[in-house]
C-alpha cells in the first residue's frame, strides 16, 4: 500500500507528520459515514476509542504497525489461563493479565524479568 511505501526509506520526521495526517484524514472518511449495520458500528466505535493511536507506528520508526507480536507472545498465557481455569472471577483474571503482560513486555524488551520483577517489589 503506498503509506508503507512511503515509509519504506525512512522519511524525516516532517514527512512522516505529513504521511500520519493523511492516513488519519482517510481513517476519519471511512468512519464518518452512516453504516447501517450492527457490528459494523461496534467497529467503528472500536476506531474511535483508539483512533489516536492507530498511526502511532508512522510518527514512530521502531513501532510495528500490528499488535500480532504482542499478541503472539501473550498466547501461551491465556491458553494456560483456560486450562487451569482456575481465574474464575474477574479480579484474579485482571491480575494474571497484568502480572502475564508486563513480563512479556520485559522479555521482549532484553530485559530481566526476574530483576526487574524483584526491583518493582522492592519499590
Amino acid at each position: 500500500d503506498l503509506l508503507t511505501k512511503a515509509l519504506e526509506n525512512d522519511p524525516p520526521p516532517e514527512v512522516r507528520r505529513y504521511l500520519c495526517h493523511l492516513a488519519r484524514e482517510a481513517l476519519r472518511n471511512w468512519i464518518s459515514k452512516e453504516y447501517s449495520i450492527e457490528k459494523v458500528q461496534k467497529f467503528i466505535g472500536k476506531i474511535n476509542n483508539g483512533f489516536s493511536y492507530w498511526f502511532t507506528f508512522v510518527i514512530h520508526p521502531g513501532v510495528e504497525p500490528t499488535n500480532n507480536r504482542a499478541e503472539r507472545a501473550l498466547r501461551p498465557q491465556v491458553v494456560l489461563r483456560k486450562i487451569l481455569g482456575t481465574l474464575r472471577n474477574e479480579k484474579g483474571t485482571s491480575i494474571h493479565e497484568r502480572i502475564m503482560t508486563t513480563l512479556a513486555t520485559w522479555g521482549q524488551r532484553g530485559l530481566d524479568c526476574l530483576q526487574m520483577l524483584t526491583a518493582k517489589l522492592a519499590s
